[in-house]
């Protein structure tokens, strides 16, 4: 029974995967050799319970088969409803879709929970709850909610000088409406900062005096700390197709950070680059340069961050160069694995001469990499359909939307906003080509 059990969990589980990979168009980018490696496995038979599958209230193979029925609907023009809580569950992954990517996580979450073992990652919840904090004095309690994303600079790395972060300092800001800028000056650094409040400022002191009682509550009102971007820029590759750069500058865009290719070889360079590069460089458009990763190996980073060179090496970038990483591959390693495997590319470029950052997902960054990784380099983050990105650590670059129009583009294009100086930055510091 309990084989049976098993094979028709793996017969489910395949068919599932096998009827979406083979209804929907695949990005090429999505799966190149990296994710041909053979790989082997030992078969262990586990004895387990129905209810040993489900933990935390959830079937996580019934949440996968409803994401592929969400997903199957949305891409047949159904426009199928959906609350805004089940958005956010969904949307597990946290890059502002609900697809494939989504219910491959469930279904890593359910095999795992079925083989008896602990899931070591992010396990959501359909509650949206915000995260509270009682304080009390005496016999009176006070509940209130405080949100607090704090910003200072990007890290120094090996290759940036002093100078680089005296730059970073000195950045002049695009101011937003209802935002104010507070400088705090350290030895060592700058933290800009903005503060908003999200309802209306009441701290209250009441003190209520008996003959041998005194009782102080203090209201504390919600606070998010934000900074306004200093640019506005989007990034490409070939799935934008030809891009009229001119309308593009026309239309107010700072920056553009285009990706150079994919994978470990060189011959795997987006055939758009050049033409991209040439085009927006020759109307004054600053530029970065991204490389999509399929590493799992810190020896495989390494061969990516060559390849990256190879194909990169003939231009001057007045923005970062970055890697990006998050597949779904990279999302099932541990985080130690991961930490490992940024800084053998990241190492490898910086040894090359360039400013380079780490680019990815919220709900990635947030659940997969240690921490040192963010004390180490800088950051470009991805998060969609929120006023303030759900991450407290130093990020330069915010990518805030999938979705945008911008004249020069006929398909939908990511839109982002940065937060440093990067060209006085690059061609201060001899960095990226200067």
């Amino acid at each position: 029974m309990i084989i049976k059990l098993k094979q028709g969990i793996c017969l489910l589980t395949s068919w599932v995967l096998a009827t979406s990979v083979a209804s929907y168009s695949v990005h090429a980018e999505d799966f190149t050799e990296i994710d041909l490696q053979e790989q082997s496995a030992t078969e262990e038979i586990i004895t387990i319970s129905e209810d040993d599958a489900v933990q935390d209230d959830e079937n996580w193979l019934s949440v996968a088969t409803e994401v592929i029925k969400y997903y199957a609907d949305d891409i047949a023009g159904f426009n199928p409803s959906i609350t805004e809580s089940n958005r956010v569950f969904y949307d597990v992954i946290q890059d502002g879709n609900i697809n494939i990517a989504d219910a491959t996580y469930f279904l890593t979450i359910y095999a795992t929970l079925s083989a008896g073992l602990e899931f070591e990652g992010y396990i959501p919840s359909r509650d949206n709850t915000v995260v509270t904090t009682t304080s009390s004095s005496n016999t009176e309690e006070t509940t209130f909610t405080t949100i607090s994303y704090t910003t200072s600079l990007p890290p120094t790395t090996t290759t940036i000088t002093d100078t680089a972060t005296s730059l970073l300092t000195t950045s002049t800001s695009i101011s937003t409406p209802t935002a104010t800028t507070t400088q705090k000056s350290t030895s060592s650094k700058t933290t800009t900062s903005i503060s908003k409040t999200t309802a209306s400022v009441t701290t209250t002191s009441k003190s209520s005096t008996k003959p041998t009682t005194t009782t102080t509550t203090t209201i504390t009102t919600t606070t998010v700390s934000t900074r306004p971007p200093m640019s506005y820029g989007i990034d490409v590759s070939v799935y934008q197709g030809k891009v009229d750069w001119k309308s593009v500058k026309e239309s107010g865009v700072d920056f553009a950070i285009i990706r150079a290719g994919y994978g470990k070889h060189a011959n795997q360079e987006d055939r758009y680059f050049d033409t991209n590069m040439e085009a927006a460089k020759k109307l004054g458009i600053n530029c970065g340069a991204y490389w999509f990763s399929y590493a799992t190996t810190p020896e495989d980073a390494e061969k990516e961050a060559d390849a990256f060179y190879e194909v990169i090496k003939g231009y001057k970038f007045e923005y970062p160069i970055f890697f990006d990483y998050e597949t779904s591959a990279q999302n099932a390693l541990k985080p130690s694995e991961s930490t490992a495997i940024i800084h053998a590319f990241c190492k490898r470029m910086e040894s090359y001469g360039y400013y380079v950052s780490l680019c990815s997902y919220v709900g990635f960054l947030n659940y997969k990499i240690e921490s040192e990784i963010f004390d180490r380099y800088d950051m470009w983050i991805a998060h969609y359909d929120v006023q303030v990105p759900w991450f407290s650590r130093n990020y330069g670059i915010w990518q805030y939307s999938c979705t945008g129009k911008v004249p020069g583009i006929d398909t939908d294009v990511d839109l982002n906003y940065a937060y440093y100086d990067y060209p006085t930055i690059m061609s201060e510091c001899n960095l990226n080509g200067f």
